[in-house]
């Protein structure tokens, strides 16, 4: 699902994304080939737009970019300069690496998206995601394309646990009023349609929505 955030001539798309885990290599190519594919229609679509992908991927990239990609034989992403913030070179608790991580690394590149979890000041090394009994890892990710860095203000994965799976937090500054994107929104929206635990959207969600955020021009539709 993605979602159309537009306000004061900028406009931000918002994927939503859940990739089943499997054991099958297929399965999982097929699956991320989707997502690439998806993305990059959206890109096209909406050049002007800047793109923020979050969601359980069931991808686990491990410790760090080196390990990943000498253990799946992955290009090293270039280190660039002047994109207006500075990401930490990536580190995370979660010392597992598996093959879908991997297939998130080649989206980030096609894509030119860049991932959250572990590259700031605020989650580095980058937090566990996803708890069940004394199993921990990281899961769930945020990334975001190069135009909106600059306006990147945090990032944290939140200690509030409503199921096995833990609630990531980014707040931006592009918009004239700071909207953070937390817990008291994804509380308020689970509290009003869940369905299985997932969010089942409406116009009654889309129009709550609208109340808890900041008093801007905002303009939402499902894409």
């Amino acid at each position: 699902m993605a979602l159309v955030i537009r306000w004061e001539g900028s406009c931000l798309i918002l994927i939503n994304c859940y990739l089943p885990p499997s054991n099958k290599k297929a399965d999982i190519d097929e699956n991320w080939e989707r997502l690439e594919e998806y993305v990059q229609e959206i890109g096209v679509a909406h050049p002007e737009a800047m793109l923020l992908l979050a969601g359980d991927l069931n991808a686990r990239m491990g410790p760090d970019d080196p390990s990943l990609e000498a253990k799946f034989s992955l290009t090293p992403r270039d280190q660039e300069e002047g994109m207006g913030i500075q990401l930490l070179t990536r580190a995370g608790k979660d010392k597992c690496a598996n093959y879908a991580g991997s297939r998130l690394a080649r989206l980030m590149l096609k894509t030119d998206l860049y991932v959250l979890n572990g590259s700031t000041v605020d989650d580095y090394p980058g937090g566990f995601t996803y708890i069940s009994g004394v199993a921990a890892s990281t899961l769930d990710y945020m990334l975001v394309c190069r135009s909106l860095l600059p306006g990147i203000k945090s990032f944290k994965i939140l200690p509030f646990l409503d199921g096995d799976h833990l609630p990531l937090s980014l707040c931006i500054e592009t918009i004239s009023q700071e909207v953070p994107l937390d817990t008291g929104l994804l509380t308020e929206v689970s509290r009003l349609e869940q369905q299985r635990g997932r969010v089942r959207w409406s116009e009654t969600l889309n129009s709550r929505i609208k109340e808890i955020l900041p008093e801007v021009d905002h303009d939402f539709k499902v894409a």
